[in-house]
């Protein structure tokens, strides 16, 4: 679910938690496990567009990931097994799909660019930070550009592209607690939370 759409998981994991409160562990470990992807889906974009920037990024996205990784799966094991969720899912590779992702990459590329020009470094984070509640990988694609262009430093693009990822996060435990059960917001905020405040960490020690 994670590879196709982490914030579909999420919604999709919310409802069915609604209609089976019970479930809220198990839906917890999957809305997590798909958030957490992200993290090396970026990691994937970045290492493609601006190798040299890869292992700035990787720091904070491998140890965000390890820890989603391991408190979801704690979370999971202290359940009980048996239980099979289903997501509702759409193919996201269509035409129409793709013609908005470009649409939307470019859009925020030009809009790094100009906030970059503008606001310096406040307005790159400023700009990861509102892209980033909707969609990680298009400023991740653009900060990788501008930093493989020299319009940007590693530190600048690294640190925009953890900003956007944790906003991406915000939104994916806000979902949960809207959609889902207080049990569920609770344990999803709780875990990606952590996960959340290891990445901030990370970055101020690099």
């Amino acid at each position: 679910g994670g590879v196709v759409s982490s914030t579909a998981t999420a919604v999709s994991m919310a409802e069915r938690t609604r209609a089976a409160p019970d479930l809220y562990h198990v839906t917890a470990f999957s809305a997590v496990i798909a958030a957490v992807v992200m993290f090396p889906r970026a990691l994937v974009e970045v290492a493609v567009v601006d190798p040299e920037l890869f292992p700035f990024v990787a720091v904070p996205l491998g140890a965000m990931t390890v820890a989603g990784v391991l408190i979801g799966a704690l979370v999971y094991w202290r359940t009980e097994a048996g239980h099979d969720v289903e997501t509702d899912l759409k193919n996201p590779f269509h035409l129409r799909t793709a013609l908005i992702f470009g649409a939307i990459f470019g859009a925020v590329l030009l809009l790094s660019e100009y906030a970059n020009a503008w606001l310096g470094v406040s307005g790159i984070y400023g700009t990861a930070f509102v892209s980033g509640l909707a969609d990680v990988d298009a400023i991740t694609l653009s900060l990788s550009t501008l930093s493989a262009d020299g319009e940007i430093s590693k530190t600048v693009a690294t640190t925009g592209i953890v900003i956007a990822a944790i906003a991406n996060t915000a939104v994916k435990a806000g979902i949960t607690w809207v959609l889902g059960t207080r049990e569920l917001g609770r344990l999803v905020t709780a875990i990606l939370g952590t996960v959340a405040v290891l990445g901030i960490a990370v970055l101020l020690f690099l």
